[in-house]
């Protein structure tokens, strides 16, 4: 694959990567409100915002370089009642803002009002899932029969789902350990959210890898009952690449199993944030590498049906 091509799979999975995150955050938070003032809870999600903007921002001038006049982008928006790529494009564009409002209203308490920093959040989830749906549609095409399905549009929400749990906590463990001597006040209600959620998050990430594996091993078996190239597309999927669908499929299972036994230790085994920070981060590495193999296999395995 060429850089134009790669900047397909980039922007696809920073945006899934990007909502995912915004979604288990907005989660925490919303099932944390109770326990924990706004403003305190505000302050921890302050960083883990700015990295979600920042990732829409990188994957938003990553989806450029597959154009070839990347200065005429914007003319793309025009064809928004018939085109599924211009919808994603002005739904990516509306998250994106969503994102920037968000952060503004966090990063500055004098002009934060909770209620709308509550609909900016679910604004921006609403906008960067209806933006991952466009571009599932986008692949559901005559001309290529190995995307054209009802399991590509969940493949894409599945892979939201997994980077974003373990993503999301990496920045929490992260943030907390690193932020920590600035502010000593927030370490206890840091670790204990944390805590808190980490076994819900933890079901959540199982369900994730569940979704995954189902969904490949429908696709599979509708490549096995296919057309020719279908047929070819199995081949290809188990000749060419399959020391990569296997160690695909390997490193998802270990970085989902690292990341249960990262909420395992920390709830059960009462090990420190600081203790559990290598896990964690390997467990959101495998599975960032897991689903990166995974969206170049989508794209390598695909036959083109007529001219």
């Amino acid at each position: 694959m060429n850089v134009r091509e790669w900047a397909l799979p980039v922007y696809t999975i920073l945006m899934q990567l990007a909502t995912g995150i915004l979604f288990i955050l907005w989660l925490i938070r919303s099932s944390k409100m109770q326990r924990v003032s706004s403003t305190d809870i505000d302050k921890l999600f302050r960083r883990p915002i700015l990295v979600v903007f920042f990732t829409i921002l990188l994957a938003i001038i990553g989806s450029h370089f597959h154009l070839s006049n990347p200065l005429l982008s914007f003319l793309a928006i025009r064809n928004i009642k018939d085109s599924w790529l211009s919808r994603e494009i002005v739904f990516t564009i509306l998250m994106f803002f969503s994102c920037a409002a968000l952060v503004d209203q966090i990063w500055k308490p004098d002009k934060k009002s909770q209620h709308s920093t509550f609909i900016l959040g679910w604004s921006a989830i609403l906008f960067g899932g209806i933006s991952i749906y466009c571009m599932s549609h986008i692949y559901l095409l005559p001309t290529q029969t190995s995307w054209n399905h009802w399991t590509t549009i969940l493949m894409f929400f599945s892979s939201s789902i997994v980077l974003g749990t373990t993503s999301a906590v990496t920045l929490l463990f992260m943030d907390t350990i690193f932020i920590q001597k600035e502010e000593p006040q927030l370490a206890e209600i840091r670790s204990d959210i944390l805590k808190r959620s980490l076994l819900m998050l933890g079901y959540l990430a199982i369900a994730g890898f569940i979704m995954v594996v189902i969904l490949n091993v429908t696709q599979i078996n509708r490549m096995q009952g296919g057309d020719e190239h279908l047929n070819i597309s199995l081949s290809l999927l188990f000749d060419l690449y399959q020391p990569l669908v296997i160690f695909r499929f390997l490193i998802l299972f270990a970085g989902i199993g690292v990341f249960i036994l990262t909420a395992f230790w920390l709830i059960k085994k009462g090990k420190t944030l600081t203790e559990l920070v290598v896990p964690i981060y390997l467990s959101c590495l495998f599975v960032l590498v897991a689903e990166i193999l995974g969206r170049f296999l989508f794209y390598a395995t695909h036959v083109r049906l007529g001219i």
